[in-house]
């Protein structure tokens, strides 16, 4: 019994002690008013918490001992959201055309591109394009003139995969090679949780790359931009330049530039 008093007695003088403390680092910081503040940060904080540590949000790229020398990342624009046409008259328009003008894409109608295929939306990280269980399993490849890119939705970049113009590799049909940006969907099947299937994870996939790709072409139609999705790639090849795990698959591609 003298124990167990004992034992209540500096478990008490302990916690007031560290109450007391506590008050008066409180205090001295702002009181009531800055644990207030601090509780109106904390959605905030959760969520900036999740971005930055969720599996769904990290961008699939080679280690950095890997990176070009001679590339460096690119900060895209903000997207503009104040552009765009009616809905059914984008839906009306839409097509696929395989003609293009030699000249790159302007960084603000990269930045709009890319964003509209699989940006951010939401504070929570979810995306323009949805995904099955919200897996988020896909990245995105640009392939331009001067070199391949991987689009960080995140931090709103551009990280540099391979330095050198790999147009002709990105597609088997000839307008592929003259076409400023080939978009390039790679599905990472180590994302897609609850099965160990690979023939479901690319049917998942599959499925899941026909929202990117349209959203990539109601863009286009809407800016007056000239694309195409295809199948017509060397899957073998673009992977090892692309330098891709086992688990990375290329499902799909889409040509996109201004209208020749």
């Amino acid at each position: 019994m003298k124990t167990l008093k004992k034992a209540f007695i500096i478990s008490f003088i302990f916690n007031f002690i560290a109450l007391s403390l506590f008050g008066f680092l409180i205090y001295n910081k702002g009181g009531i008013s800055y644990l207030a503040d601090k509780a109106a940060q904390l959605p905030e904080l959760v969520q900036r918490t999740w971005l930055n540590n969720s599996s769904k949000n990290t961008v699939s790229i080679p280690p950095v001992s890997e990176k070009p020398l001679n590339l460096t990342t690119i900060k895209l624009n903000t997207p503009e959201m104040d552009k765009g046409r009616p809905l059914m008259q984008v839906l009306k328009e839409r097509k696929s055309e395989r003609s293009y003008a030699d000249q790159p894409l302007s960084l603000q109608d990269l930045s709009n591109l890319l964003w509209a295929a699989d940006g951010i939306t939401r504070a929570d990280g979810r995306r323009t394009a949805p995904s099955a269980r919200n897996m988020q399993q896909f990245d995105i490849y640009i392939v331009m003139k001067n070199g391949i890119y991987v689009y960080a939705p995140i931090s709103n970049e551009l990280i540099p995969i391979v330095e050198g113009d790999y147009r002709k590799n990105a597609g088997l049909d000839a307008y592929v090679a003259a076409a400023p940006v080939n978009l390039i969907y790679v599905a990472d099947l180590a994302k897609l949780k609850g099965t160990t299937d690979e023939n479901a994870k690319i049917l998942l996939a599959n499925l899941d790359v026909g929202f990117i790709a349209e959203n990539v072409a109601l863009f286009c139609t809407s800016e007056g931009f000239a694309s195409v999705p295809r199948l017509s790639i060397d899957k073998d090849t673009l992977s090892k330049i692309l330098k891709l795990r086992p688990e990375q698959k290329i499902i799909l591609a889409t040509t996109v530039g201004y209208r020749k």
